[in-house]
């Protein structure tokens, strides 16, 4: 058991290099990310927030799981690794395909029927297999052994709480900001199909 010293030192040690690492991964472009912005362009900033916030819990107890046992589990379930990575391959890619059809007429614009949810963006990191990568690699990089194990796994969750949430929001204020440049439906429309291809990619990259 750490004593407060030990804490306060801990966090000293860590704090500095995991957000390096937080903001790096969080903020770079990925699928969350990506429909984040398509969100914000196609239905505004503030319907945007409940789907940057449930990917932000997402992301959250993504990280605490792997580092409570679920990395244990897939390291030595081979199958198991590569299921849920096809799984959260065909969820992208289905959100990707939704992106490529999403009307564009006079009246209504581009848009997907409605706003993420938070219980989608959730969703969306525990199928993104960006998000397990990075989760895996945090837990396996920055925690310390022994008594230091516990604490360090929930100060890296503390942590990606505090950057995913601002790199996610500022993904979905660029897709507001883009909207004011798309003045018309055709040219949101191709913003759409332009993120569905980003988004696709993301994906193949994981496998490839």
């Amino acid at each position: 058991m750490l004593n407060t010293t030990d804490l306060i030192s801990l966090a000293r040690d860590l704090a500095l290099p995991l957000a390096g690492f937080a903001v790096v991964t969080s903020a770079s472009p990925g699928p969350v990310n990506v429909i984040a912005a398509t969100s914000g362009a196609n239905f505004g900033w503030l319907r945007t927030l409940p789907h940057v916030f449930g990917a932000t819990l997402g992301f959250t107890s993504l990280i605490l799981a792997m580092g409570f046992g679920l990395d244990h589990i897939l390291r030595h379930t081979a199958w198991l690794h590569l299921a849920l990575k096809v799984l959260g391959a065909t969820f992208l890619t289905y959100i990707a395909i939704k992106l490529f059809m999403a009307r564009a007429d006079a009246t209504t614009g581009a848009r997907l029927q409605k706003a993420p949810s938070a219980r989608q963006g959730l969703l969306a990191q525990w199928t993104n297999p960006k998000a397990w990568i990075v989760a895996a690699t945090g837990i396996a990089t920055y925690t310390r052994t022994g008594d230091a194990y516990i604490p360090s796994v929930l100060l890296q969750g503390i942590i990606f709480t505090f950057i995913c949430l601002p790199s996610i929001g500022a993904w979905a204020l660029f897709g507001h900001a883009a909207k004011r440049l798309l003045a018309s439906p055709k040219a949101i429309h191709h913003f759409n199909v332009s993120m569905a291809v980003l988004l696709l990619l993301s994906v193949v990259g994981v496998f490839f």
